[in-house]
């Protein structure tokens, strides 16, 4: 089932009191859900439309609700699908500026108190989840808001992954140790046909 909820444009500017709101768009599935126990999945929607993420997290909507007889919620990130703030004009320069990972998990938060509460839910555990953007979004609610958010599953989540906490190459290092350790000469091999495939495009006139 497809819902809106009235989200602040702003969050932070008074603490968001008096800011225009926007309708962002979230999706709730009770296929499993045990309406006297069942907790509450949370999609950490990220950047796309939540249909796409709800249509390919079966493990979230079938698996893990059906093994905790939870109700999952789908919440669409801000100037992604139908989530526009400004309608057409969201993408103006001047409408980005509210574009933010603080803006987006305060949205996310704001909808966890606002079913908690409207749903008499107010005492049943909360676990995020995501995958890359949305796997890091999940995992910085868990640390930012523990208050509302009791567990994350943060899939495939770069969440240390910035200029200065990490090295650039650690995926590439990771990924290269695996074929060494799979096969003698497997990396070699495999750095080699890549050489060859960017050797081929670097002299080729043909396109």
């Amino acid at each position: 089932m497809t819902f809106w909820f009235d989200a602040p444009i702003d969050h932070f500017d008074n603490h968001g009191a008096g800011s225009p709101t926007y309708k962002m768009r979230y999706l709730v599935n009770v296929d499993h859900f045990k309406d006297h126990t069942g907790p509450i999945i949370f999609y950490t929607g990220n950047e796309g439309d939540i249909w796409t993420f709800y249509e390919n997290s079966g493990f979230m909507r079938e698996t893990l609700a059906k093994q905790f007889g939870a109700v999952t919620i789908w919440a669409e990130h801000r100037y992604f699908g139908e989530s526009m703030p400004f309608g057409g004009n969201s993408f103006e320069r001047q409408n980005l500026k509210y574009l933010t990972v603080e803006q987006a998990m305060n949205d996310f938060t704001d909808l966890i108190k606002e079913l908690k509460f409207s749903q008499g839910m107010k005492d049943r555990a909360v676990i995020v989840g995501g995958g890359s953007y949305g796997g890091m979004l999940s995992a910085w609610m868990r640390l930012k808001y523990p208050q509302w958010v009791q567990g994350a599953l943060a899939a495939s989540a770069p969440i240390r992954f910035f200029e200065g906490a990490i090295s650039p190459n650690a995926y590439d290092d990771i990924a290269t140790s695996d074929f060494a350790q799979a096969q003698e000469g497997c990396a070699d091999i495999i750095k080699s046909g890549f050489n060859t495939l960017a050797n081929m495009r670097t002299n080729s006139t043909a396109y």
